[in-house]
C-alpha cells in the first residue's frame, strides 16, 4: 500500500442458523478480526468495538504542525496537563 492512503476496514455482520457472525475486514477482504453472538445487536456491538481497536492500534503518523512545533497534545501544538 501506498504511504499516502489509509488502511480501509469495515465491519460485516452475517446470520448463520441462530448465530450472527461478526468479522473485521480490509478493503481487500482479508478478515483482521472476528466472532460469534447469540443477538444482532450484541454482535454489532463486538464488530464495532473490534473495528475502533483496529483503528485505534493502526500504525498511524502523526502529523505536526507547520511551525515546527512538535510538542505532543492536541493538533494545535498545546500540551494538555491532567490534574
Amino acid at each position: 500500500m501506498p504511504s499516502h492512503q489509509l488502511p480501509v476496514f469495515e465491519a460485516l455482520l452475517k446470520k448463520r442458523g441462530r448465530v450472527w457472525r461478526w468479522s473485521v475486514c480490509t478493503a481487500e477482504g482479508q478478515v483482521v478480526m472476528q466472532g460469534v453472538e447469540s443477538h444482532r445487536t450484541a454482535a454489532r456491538y463486538q464488530a464495532n468495538r473490534a473495528l475502533f481497536l483496529t483503528l485505534l492500534c493502526a500504525p498511524y503518523s502523526y502529523v505536526h504542525p507547520r511551525n515546527g512545533d512538535r510538542r505532543a497534545g492536541s493538533p494545535s501544538g498545546h500540551s494538555r496537563s491532567s490534574i
